[in-house]
């Protein structure tokens, strides 16, 4: 350890003089972009950057996310700071590549900027399979709040399929091979399987004969989540071998690698990952307050209100650089030239991290400085993520060692832990990480798997790119721009085959719920969409015992683009009755029914009435503040409706209920 603190000093002094030399200039590795789309006459997307003085040409690309090569769109001239594309289609997604050409001191500099954008693009409500590895110490700890999570998993269009493991302390290639056993099986059973979810002490795999951050004492093997997604084909021997290194090098013997000890050799990923891995594990963190059970469960607790948007950060992002252009690697262009999509170009800021004046979190952070397993030099140390307020949710982190993350008191494994707000940190500067498809509506898994499948050729990434030690931690399925879900869904069984259910709008300008039901053992499927602002509907077929969800659908306008996307569900209660012997504060008279004409309504408190048909359309509006009424058996169009069942929804200051009609002509 002594050694590794003289090597922070002596790296620390160094860039601090470098950073005081070439701080200007770090900007001109990257090029920090935003986009605003319209749909009205010709459709188009037009890129925006913040302008650079030291630029000679931009040149702007584009390509589909399925496509490996960009297409020139433009070359611009040095006053260029935007550019608008008239060749888009509404509803297809995006990604653009811009390239700066600068000279500096006669020193010719490239920058990179990437945004994904488009107009209206539609995102599914099903994001398909996940499997949840748990340890079972950890899940017999937390029951009841790991259920409440896959729920929230559900309510996201998740399939959830929960594993449990033993708990694995220490390396062991026998738990590693378990793992993956589990892993490979569940997506040979069904290719639906896009995520795992690593939470407490799953086993760790260890893979590499290499430094990342250019220590010999930290050579070797280093943690390698990345080998449990890599599942296609189901033969892996080829590309995972234990063979032939040879490396005790390292000053930790958690980094040695030796023939047949379970470690892998492989410092590259070989074939591209085929699942987002991501990863919560709070093991061995003394230096935090609390145990590892209470950390886990203040990581689900945020994640939940995160999803519901209790927690709503502030659109910004935060920059802490110190250690500047540093030999021209400019490790904080991960945040420039990402951040501009997120939170908006304007929205990038420069500053310190753990010192930002805010009321609320910062969506994004970036970090760098001379590192040790513990601390990011200029940043702030374990101690201090762990003990004081951390303003950010989403945070890259970069220095020395600490980027080997399953070590004690791990600086990134702390910032992770910190609190209010934080849900992923990632080791962003060898390579560079790729987010910007997060602007979109993309997972964080989705960005983990680009950036470890990145040649950087694709991606400008610096060195390292396709290391197996890539590794997110954090929730891969999370994502951002969250919308406000509907609330307090209410069931009422109207008869033995049907249902009326009632909710509680979302706060925003929605345009649509979907409803889902579900009848056990199959999972939520989707029955009906409902234009806002109705918030009723009524299951003419309901099927015995069926559970419900409702979520809303809104189209984001984010800085990269606009795309359609969906809130958390609301989940049905028990359900209600609607007999004669149910005890409600309100009650409702309604003479004659069945009817032939017109219905006199009779209520005990003010309210709120309107009239469905059996398949939940809105077919006329009484009035409100209504405590006597009539209904003349016509609709909004003032045509009669035609014989049959109707239902008429109360609102109160207290409840909302439903009482059936039957008109009969």
């Amino acid at each position: 350890m002594n050694s590794i603190c003289a090597v922070l000093f002596l790296c620390l002094a160094s860039a601090i003089a470098a950073f005081s030399q070439d701080a200007a200039v770090v900007s001109t590795y990257s090029v920090t972009l935003s986009a605003t789309v319209s749909d009205s006459g010709t459709p188009h997307i037009t890129l925006r950057w913040l302008p650079d003085t030291a630029a000679q040409t931009y040149t702007v690309s584009r390509k589909l996310p399925s496509q490996n090569y960009w297409t020139d769109l433009i070359e611009l001239t040095t006053i260029a700071a935007e550019f608008t594309d008239s060749t888009v289609q509404i509803g297809v997604e995006y990604e653009y590549q811009i390239t700066k050409e600068s000279k500096i001191n006669d020193k010719r500099i490239t920058g990179y900027g990437y945004i994904s954008s488009g107009i209206n693009v539609p995102r599914a409500d099903a994001h398909g399979k996940i499997l949840l590895i748990i340890d079972s110490v950890t899940n017999q700890s937390l029951p009841s709040l790991i259920a409440r999570y896959e729920q929230a998993l559900v309510g996201d269009g998740w399939t959830v399929v929960q594993r449990l493991v033993p708990r694995a302390e220490t390396f062991s290639r026998e738990k590693v091979r378990q793992v993956k056993s589990i892993i490979q099986k569940e997506y040979d059973a069904d290719k639906s399987l896009t995520s795992v979810f690593l939470f407490g002490r799953v086993a760790v795999p260890y893979s590499g004969n290499f430094a990342p951050d250019n220590h010999t004492n930290h050579h070797g093997a280093w943690a390698a989540d990345c080998f449990y997604g890599d599942v296609f084909p189901s033969s892996i021997d080829a590309r995972w071998s234990d063979l032939y290194v040879v490396d005790t090098m390292g000053e930790r013997s958690q980094n040695w690698n030796k023939r047949l000890d379970g470690k892998f050799d492989q410092s590259s990923i070989i074939s591209d990952i085929d699942l987002a891995i991501g990863r919560v594990d709070f093991y061995d963190m003394p230096a935090a307050s609390e145990t590892e059970t209470k950390l886990l469960a203040d990581y689900l607790e945020r994640n939940i209100r995160y999803r519901t948007k209790e927690l709503a950060p502030e659109s910004k992002a935060i920059i802490d650089d110190n250690f500047g252009v540093y030999g021209g690697e400019a490790f904080a262009q991960a945040g420039w030239s990402n951040f501009g999509g997120l939170v908006g170009k304007e929205n990038v800021l420069s500053g310190k991290l753990l010192n930002i004046d805010t009321q609320k979190p910062y969506l994004w952070a970036y970090g760098c400085g001379p590192g040790v397993y513990t601390s990011i030099g200029g940043v702030g140390s374990s101690d201090d993520f762990l003990k004081s307020p951390v303003p950010a949710v989403f945070m890259m982190l970069f220095g020395s060692y600490l980027g080997d993350w399953d070590s004690q008191n791990n600086v990134l494994r702390a910032a992770l832990a910190s609190k209010p707000a934080a849900l992923a940190t990632m080791w962003s500067g060898r390579p560079i990480w790729r987010v910007h498809p997060l602007g979109m509506g993309a997972t964080l898994g989705e960005c983990a798997k680009l950036t470890q499948n990145n040649d950087g050729l694709m991606y400008a990434g610096n060195t390292y790119a396709r290391g197996t030690h890539i590794t997110l931690l954090g929730d891969p399925t999370l994502t951002m721009n969250i919308i406000a879900p509907p609330k307090n869904l209410k069931r009422t069984q109207l008869t033995t085959e049907m249902v009326s259910l009632d909710w509680t709008p979302s706060p925003e300008s929605v345009e649509e719920y979907y409803v889902y039901r579900k009848v056990a053992p199959t999972g939520f499927e989707r029955v009906a969409v409902i234009a806002s602002p109705l918030t009723h509907w009524t299951d003419s077929v309901a099927p015995f015992g069926a559970e419900y969800m409702v979520r809303a659908r809104m189209l984001v306008q984010s800085p990269s683009g606009s795309y359609y996307a969906f809130s958390q569900a609301a989940f049905s209660s028990a359900p209600l009755s609607v007999s004669e012997d149910d005890t409600q504060e309100e009650t409702i008279e309604l003479s004659p029914n069945p009817t032939n004409n017109t219905v006199h309504i009779q209520l005990s408190a003010p309210a709120t009435i309107e009239v469905y048909s059996a398949f939940g359309q809105r077919i006329a509006f009484l009035g409100s503040g209504m405590s006597n009424g009539e209904w003349n058996g016509k609709d909004t169009s003032g045509l009669p409706v035609p014989s049959g069942v109707y239902f008429l929804r109360i609102t109160t200051s207290k409840s909302i209920f439903t009482r059936q009609l039957v008109v009969m002509r």
